[in-house]
């Protein structure tokens, strides 16, 4: 599982990053897109505490991911509501800001589930 477990950490300090730069300094990603600011601020605030959260719930597949496979399956299937929302979002009010989101989340959720799936498979070739 050590692929996965790295992938896991790399995914912590994305979205610690990614979190913290939406809940400090919300107006940036729009900026550099150049869009315009959702108004209320406070909501891509929210979303910047949602990834927070995200990074935490993920630390138990990033320490032990052989000891905690619920855990596991939380980083694996957890991304697919988001992705779905923040597609259905980004089309409703035409954000590429949230477009771009939805396709972070995708390329993590299917590095997440290939690469578990292949350290779980060698994993249960060395069990006799």
């Amino acid at each position: 599982m050590t692929s996965f477990k790295r992938l896991v950490r790399l995914r912590i300090l994305a979205n610690l990053a990614l979190g913290l730069l939406l809940i400090c300094w919300p107006r940036v990603p729009f900026d550099w897109m150049h869009e315009a600011v959702p108004e209320p601020v406070w909501m891509v605030q929210v979303v910047g505490i949602g990834l927070v959260y995200l990074a935490l719930a993920h630390l138990a597949s990033a320490v032990a991911p052989k000891m905690a496979m619920s855990s596991n399956l939380f980083v694996v299937l957890g991304p697919l509501l988001p992705i779905v929302a923040l597609v259905w979002l980004g089309l409703a009010v035409s954000s590429r800001v949230l477009l771009a989101l939805a396709v972070y989340e995708m390329v993590f959720a299917l590095l997440a589930c290939l690469s578990f799936q292949r350290d779980w498979l060698a994993d249960l070739r060395t069990k006799p």
